[in-house]
């Protein structure tokens, strides 16, 4: 993994080993003595880095790269750095779930509290009704688009702050224009998500859409180039249903139906048909000894539907329902794959039937799993963020007999903006 650098959308990838690196923040520290001899220190609130590269022998597609972007070919800058040592994307204060509440952007229904000051931990509240599509987005301070990104380049996403009551991690891409190319979503919101940027992306914007309502932290939180540590597998998942509800099978009362449907059998095989009263419908398993199957709030619940209920067509789907401890409705996921929120005690997993006339649908084999909590996932360090670089200085030199290769180096220095 070498420096990704150049302008938003033309970031190239220098693998080539750098002779040297000095990263080192410039602090700003001023220092002043009394007559007395105490002493005082002020610095200031923005502490830009500063990085100094140097390569020797570079071969000429990289040092074209360098030379175009330094002489200002193609635009003014600021210029784009991902740097291989950062552990994090994401700015430091914002790593962690502190500072200005403007480093997040909320949808109607969460609210930010808390960030009075840099160290002020902030906390979302999730108040509205899940279903109108909660999310709450990590904003870059420079780039308005998002996190600068290389086509193909594997990323890693993950704040488990929010594990308990998210229902997806997303990544939104954009183009170099800030158009919207696309959104990646995982289910699964115990680990980090993994997931290349596609052609054409310039830029990325983490979010989460949570799934029921409760209080959440934004830090710890981390964006970065996926490492092989952050390839937690996934731990091994046990099969719920048994006997019939495992087959399709048996007795018709291990499913309950709501009026617009009817339960039958047809041979060893439970059917369901449409009764014809009005749209919609909702088949249910019903678990044999509880108000449904036993979760802990972490575990990773995933329903498969048998083939001919996935094939009902109209705007039927599966879905998983959430119950408390004590059998009440917590909230519903439009999944099959989900994990299971705070406060619930139990999974129901759903059919509904939407606006569908499908008559004789044989329930058919299914299967619903549950994975306990990952273990062993990854340290989430503080960011060094990905800021706009601007070059402030710059050398090339020839190596005697080798045309084709130069000595580079190069000096920047974090920016909030670059004229000229």
């Amino acid at each position: 993994m070498g420096m990704w650098i150049g302008r938003p959308g033309a970031l190239r990838d220098i693998d080539e080993a750098a002779v040297s690196y000095d990263r080192t923040p410039d602090l700003t520290v001023s220092e002043f003595r009394a007559l007395s001899g105490a002493v005082t220190t002020w610095t200031a609130p923005a502490q830009p880095r500063r990085l100094k590269v140097a390569w020797t022998r570079m071969l000429r597609d990289d040092w074209a790269h360098l030379d175009r972007m330094v002489r200002r070919l193609d635009g003014p800058g600021p210029v784009v750095v991902l740097d291989p040592l950062a552990e994090n994307m994401l700015a430091g204060a914002q790593s962690l779930g502190r500072g200005p509440v403007a480093q997040w952007t909320p949808s109607a229904g969460v609210t930010l509290m808390g960030g009075d000051t840099a160290w002020t931990p902030v906390v979302a509240n999730v108040s509205g009704a899940p279903s109108s599509g909660l999310t709450l987005q990590w904003t870059h301070p420079s780039w308005p688009t998002g996190y600068p990104v290389a086509p193909g380049q594997v990323i890693a996403w993950w704040a488990p702050g929010v594990v308990t009551i998210a229902g997806e991690l997303r990544l939104t891409w954009y183009d170099a224009s800030g158009a919207l190319l696309s959104t990646s979503r995982s289910a699964v919101t115990t680990r980090p998500m993994i997931q290349a940027a596609p052609a054409n992306a310039a830029f990325v914007t983490p979010s989460v859409q949570f799934l029921t309502t409760g209080f959440a932290a934004p830090g710890p939180a981390m964006l970065r180039t996926a490492r092989p540590g952050d390839l937690v597998p996934d731990p091994p998942a046990v099969e719920r249903l048994t006997g019939g509800h495992l087959t399709g099978t048996g007795a018709v009362s291990q499913w309950t139906v709501t009026p617009h449907l009817r339960l039958a059998t047809s041979g060893s095989d439970v059917v369901v048909n449409y009764a014809a009263q009005g749209p919609g419908g909702i088949l249910r398993f019903k678990a044999p000894l509880a108000a449904g199957w036993p979760v802990i709030p972490g575990d990773r619940v995933t329903f498969t539907p048998s083939p001919a209920l996935a094939a009902i067509g109209g705007a039927s789907y599966a879905y998983l329902e959430w119950l408390s401890p004590t059998g009440q409705a917590v909230t519903t996921a439009n999944t099959t794959q989900a994990v299971a929120p705070s406060g619930v005690g139990f999974v129901v997993p759903a059919v509904q039937w939407g606006a569908s006339t499908a008559t004789g649908v044989k329930i058919g084999a299914n299967s619903l799993t549950v994975a306990p909590r990952h273990t062993g996932t990854p340290t989430v360090a503080p960011g060094d963020g990905t800021p706009a670089f601007s070059i402030t200085g710059y050398s090339q030199g020839t190596v005697p007999g080798q045309p084709d290769t130069r000595d580079v180096s190069l000096d920047l220095v974090e920016v909030t903006s670059a004229a000229g």
